[in-house]
């Protein structure tokens, strides 16, 4: 995922990325409930896409400027927060520093590339060597499955530097699965990343509105779903999240039913 360095109001995964020198960012992910933090650690990126590059040390001249560095990227030039959960609004910490020996730096405002994404703490002034936290709000996307925003910094220097954030959204279930044998729940696994989130699944056979008897397992691992007609060749599954820390959602899921011969 790519930033426009010309627009603001873009969410098009193509674009421009552009590096320069002044400011240190490190992503630091704040996880649900706040029991604990991903942060987003420096160093030399291989081919996992979600470890991140490390830049050269700055030369002494580089340390006196004041123009913008942003570290905390991958090779192709994003944050990447690799899988999030589909529908949430989720909160994140973007930590910047300077680190010029000599040259304070002014953040002006902070923009995001739409409307899903706000960024609050400008304006601010971070002294040599300084750091501060910026929090980050996403609503994530509910009907997406790879998707990315970006935030840019604003300096009084007349800087613009865009940082752009991509992740992943995995749908809660596997595409396809068998149908059980007749007088069997068939059972869908849930993913991990959603089984402490459901708070409720409507079942439909596709295109239709009469509903499906099914339940979320006591584990959460799974939902189990009555007997399906032998018709169907897929399903609906309407889903409701409980939100984790941020405003419930409510999604629907295609899943295709394969029988065994």
């Amino acid at each position: 995922m790519a930033v426009d360095v010309h627009g603001e109001h873009s969410c098009s995964p193509d674009g421009q990325r552009r590096r320069a020198f002044g400011v240190s960012i490190v992503l630091f992910m704040v996880l649900a409930g706040g029991a604990a933090a991903a942060a987003l650690v420096l160093g030399h990126a291989g081919r996992n896409p979600g470890r991140l590059a490390g830049n050269a040390e700055l030369s002494a001249a580089d340390q006196d400027s004041t123009f913008v560095r942003v570290r905390g990227l991958t090779d192709d030039g994003a944050v990447d927060l690799g899988a999030q959960p589909k529908g949430l609004t989720k909160d994140y910490t973007i930590r910047v520093s300077n680190p010029s020996r000599s040259a304070p730096i002014r953040i002006d405002r902070i923009t995001s590339s739409c409307g899903c994404t706000a960024a609050r703490g400008a304006p601010m002034t971070l002294e040599p060597g300084e750091a501060a936290d910026i929090p980050v709000t996403i609503a994530l996307p509910s009907n997406q499955s790879d998707w990315g925003v970006s935030i840019a910094l604003h300096l009084d220097s007349g800087t613009r530097q865009a940082i752009p954030i991509r992740f992943s959204l995995p749908s809660p279930f596997p595409g396809r699965v068998t149908r059980a044998p007749t007088g069997q729940p068939t059972r869908i696994p849930v993913d991990a990343l959603y089984q402490t989130l459901l708070d409720d699944v409507e079942v439909f056979p596709l295109g239709s509105t009469d509903p499906i008897p099914s339940r979320i397992s006591p584990g959460g691992d799974a939902i189990e779903i009555g007997e399906i007609p032998s018709t169907t060749r897929a399903l609906e599954i309407v889903v409701t999240t409980n939100g984790g820390s941020g405003a419930p959602s409510r999604f629907t899921e295609r899943v295709s039913i394969h029988s065994e011969h």
